[in-house]
């Protein structure tokens, strides 16, 4: 027991040093030495300093579609050797690090190099450093990072953005300074709003006098709110004008129905568009809505022709194009009824069929609507037939487009 606590007590000893030992030691490095924080630190001005960095992302506070801007919040972690900074520890009481003032070392000229605002010092200079007794040299300052980003939103809501964030040493070439390694760190991530964080790749470009880190983000948007709040009404509300050809044409509501949608779509097309950044390329969902506007003012025109046949008087005498196009409906709607039957009739038995015959109601029409007795309201009825398979045609065939 009495050898453990001799122990204890040469080891609390050992690590035990006072503040007049810290500042005989801040004297004998910046005072007795005649340190200069404007020299490079390096005993060999033939060898670059090489710094290493590491990116340790707490947040990911803002992606700015409209204004294109990405924001991101977290610390650096940047260490170098300086030559000029050492001591041993045995002379100092074990003082292994120190911690000092920005002004009092050099530091390397890291700048931002895509800042959305501006482009330039990080203006980190709050940040105290650690001096360690091997000349290295941490400094791990705190920001919130406001960088470029190029959004393509061409498949928005599902899309994938890519962005940087880039550190550039401004004066490199002044200063013989390059970047030797860079890590990125994300244990602690945290993605604000709509957006999954996928992953972060950092990288090194020592070219010239051009030294860089760049670090860059994928990112991938959560479709749900959006497909809730924005697409599945939008495709409602297209689904919606094949309903046009359900109104008679005597309602009087048939154009304002008609007008009603096509506004709603101009709507959220608007919306749509305040959305995105003005540079982006088309999107998707927009060219949807567009063409589902270009379909809505060809119901609307269809509309309009029927509501002005619908009022015109029976006593006039229809066109040939209108008997031809009301005798075609009428004959296809014929046919596709004899076909029903004759699949009902592979199922019955040709007895059962020749007595249920009259109450089937599978019995051809008697051809009441002859070319003699076809008017302007029967022309109305068969554009709605036609036209409403038509345009659902139309619909769905450039949703495929648009999906595909």
């Amino acid at each position: 027991m009495l050898v453990l606590l001799c122990l204890l007590s040469l080891c609390s000893d050992s690590y035990m040093y006072s503040a007049k030992d810290i500042k005989q030691l801040k004297y004998d490095i910046f005072e007795s030495r005649q340190y200069d924080y404007s020299i490079r630190p390096s005993k060999n001005f033939s060898e670059p300093i090489e710094i290493y960095i590491k990116f340790c992302v707490l947040g990911i506070n803002d992606i700015d579609e409209v204004n294109q801007r990405f924001v991101t919040s977290g610390k650096l972690d940047i260490e170098w050797k300086d030559d000029y900074l050492d001591w041993n520890i045995t002379e100092y009481n074990n003082i292994s690090s120190l911690s000092v003032q920005h002004y009092s070392v050099w530091r390397p000229d890291i700048a931002l190099n895509n800042g959305h605002s501006s482009t330039g010092n990080l203006h980190l200079s709050e940040f105290d450093i650690i001096v360690f007794n091997t000349g290295l040299i941490k400094w791990t300052p705190y920001s919130i990072f406001e960088t470029k980003c190029e959004i393509n939103t061409m498949y928005f809501p599902f899309d994938k953005q890519f962005c940087e964030v880039e550190f550039v040493l401004w004066t490199a070439s002044a200063i013989g300074s390059r970047f030797r390694k860079a890590e990125v760190e994300v244990s602690t991530l945290h993605v604000r709003g709509e957006w999954k964080f996928v992953n972060v790749d950092a990288s090194i470009i020592n070219n010239g006098s051009l030294h860089k880190t760049v670090f860059k983000f994928n990112l991938q948007r959560k479709p749900g709110k959006v497909i809730l709040e924005f697409v599945l009404p939008a495709v409602i509300i297209s689904l919606m004008d094949l309903m046009t050809f359900c109104i008679p044409c005597g309602s009087g509501e048939k154009i304002s129905f008609t007008t009603t949608i096509f506004l709603a779509l101009a709507v959220y097309s608007t919306v749509l568009t305040s959305m995105l950044p003005a540079t982006s390329s088309n999107c998707i969902l927009g060219i949807y809505l567009k063409a589902q506007m270009v379909i809505e003012a060809c119901i609307a025109i269809v509309a309009a022709l029927q509501v002005r046949l619908f009022h015109c008087k029976n006593k006039d005498k229809l066109p040939k194009w209108m008997l031809r196009f009301c005798q075609w409906s009428l004959n296809h709607k014929r046919k596709r009824k004899i076909h029903a039957c004759d699949r009902r009739v592979s199922i019955l038995s040709l007895s059962v069929y020749e007595n249920r015959k009259d109450n089937s109601g599978c019995k051809e029409e008697n051809n009441n609507s002859t070319p003699h007795n076809i008017n302007f309201e029967d022309v109305c009825h068969q554009i709605d037939r036609v036209a409403g398979l038509v345009f659902f045609a139309f619909h769905v065939l450039h949703s495929l487009l648009i999906v595909l």
